[in-house]
């Protein structure tokens, strides 16, 4: 997030596709890493990751978006990047009372407290840690599912034999 609120340090209307593109040459993001998609393949993960950014910064009250589809630096943060923080994350979010009311309002009818402090720790999105929940359970079901048509075949050699 701190990259995010430091390109709107210049206090001037901003699109999130320029905050993308000025994230992705800062960390020197190759095309392959650019294009990468989320799961569902319906989204660049740096522009999900950006957007989240800008949805927390936000709700922060450090961004505010003047206009429909851009976002500019508040009062609140510019004192924030004065302060020189050496990164930013949703627990040091937790310092204004408007993120936090957010993330109550939220998180906490979503997530319990234990996947809530594991998505924290890991740096993923809701998006992803969503995403992430679906896959595993699709592929718990899938295996299940195998084993399921697996136990019959055994049975049914067991009753062929028990038979002859």
């Amino acid at each position: 997030m701190l990259p995010l609120l430091e390109f709107a340090s210049d206090n001037k209307v901003h699109k999130l596709s320029e905050a993308v593109e000025n994230i992705s040459n800062k960390f020197k993001l190759s095309d392959e890493e650019r294009a990468q998609m989320l799961p569902s393949g319906l989204q660049a993960i740096i522009v999900n990751r950006v957007g989240w950014a800008k949805t927390y910064l936000k709700k922060a009250n450090l961004i505010e978006d003047p206009k429909r589809a851009t976002f500019q630096i508040t009062k609140r943060g510019l004192d924030l990047l004065n302060e020189k923080p050496g990164s930013i994350n949703t627990k040091f979010l937790e310092r204004y009372e408007e993120f936090v009311a957010f993330r109550q309002g939220k998180n906490n009818k979503i997530l319990d407290d234990r996947n809530k402090n594991e998505i924290e720790e890991t740096s993923v999105t809701p998006e992803e840690s969503i995403e992430f929940g679906f896959k595993k359970l699709k592929e718990s079901v899938s295996e299940e599912i195998i084993s399921k048509i697996r136990a019959p075949r055994k049975t049914q050699k067991i009753l062929i034999k028990s038979n002859a």
